[in-house]
């Protein structure tokens, strides 16, 4: 194991990469000590730039449209829908603008994102509505939403079946679940965009080698490291 993990580590550092701590992006910004020390005037301005750059890149990206293009854009209007893994809300304002949703709500793990969803949607005048959960246990009624969306965030989840059995546990009959989440052994999905631009890792070692390589590496380079440093060495259960 010692070994393989040294070797994974040499193989990383060929191709290495470092975060920006201004890539609102991000989520592990949030970890930062200008934010976790900021008066509440200058946290609200942390947390609407990050709404804001989901919103401007979703206007660049139109995730709906490039991915779901057999969906014509008018069937949205005055819709339900909810978006799993909403971040800070950026990307649901822009939807509810732009398609003119009915009910839009925006769900995902941390506090901090609903937080800044609110600010956003506020800032933007629109009724958005955001909540702290998983997507294991829902906070909805059944039959509740026209479509569900999730970029992303399959990956993430503890239980994928389950997730798939509250989404259409909530969705209206005939409802649409919209999902793009990445391949695993797809040779750039590694998730290791913080430490290594080496592609296709995951084909050749474990997970847990290739975790505690990573690990590893983070903890090399020191304090700068802090805000996106990983909690332990190994893959969570």
């Amino acid at each position: 194991m010692e070994k393989r993990t040294l070797v994974v580590k040499k193989i990383m550092k060929l191709f290495p990469n470092v975060p920006r701590e201004d890539d609102f992006a991000m989520w592990e910004i949030f970890k930062q000590e200008r934010f976790i020390s900021a008066n509440n005037t200058d946290r609200e301005a942390f947390l609407l730039k990050s709404a804001r750059y989901r919103y401007s890149y979703e206007a660049e990206t139109c995730f709906l449209e490039r991915y779901f293009n057999i969906i014509p854009p008018h069937e949205y209007s005055r819709k339900s829908i909810l978006d799993l893994g909403c971040f800070t809300g950026g990307r649901l304002v822009f939807w509810k603008k732009k398609y003119g949703l009915g009910t839009a709500c925006g769900i995902d793990i941390n506090p901090i994102f609903a937080e800044a969803g609110r600010l956003f949607a506020s800032e933007k005048n629109v009724s958005c509505h955001f909540a702290v959960g998983v997507g294991e246990e829902l906070p909805y009624h059944e039959n509740t939403f026209d479509f569900i969306t999730s970029y992303d965030v399959f990956e993430h989840v503890r239980d994928v079946e389950k997730v798939l059995q509250e989404c259409f546990r909530v969705l209206k009959p005939k409802g649409r679940l919209l999902v793009v989440f990445p391949a695993f052994y797809q040779p750039l999905e590694a998730h290791l965009g913080d430490v290594t631009r080496m592609p296709a890792l995951q084909w050749f070692f474990s997970g847990e080698t290739i975790a505690k390589a990573a690990y590893e590496i983070v903890q090399e380079r020191g304090k700068d490291a802090y805000w996106y440093a990983y909690e332990s060495p190994n893959l969570k259960k």
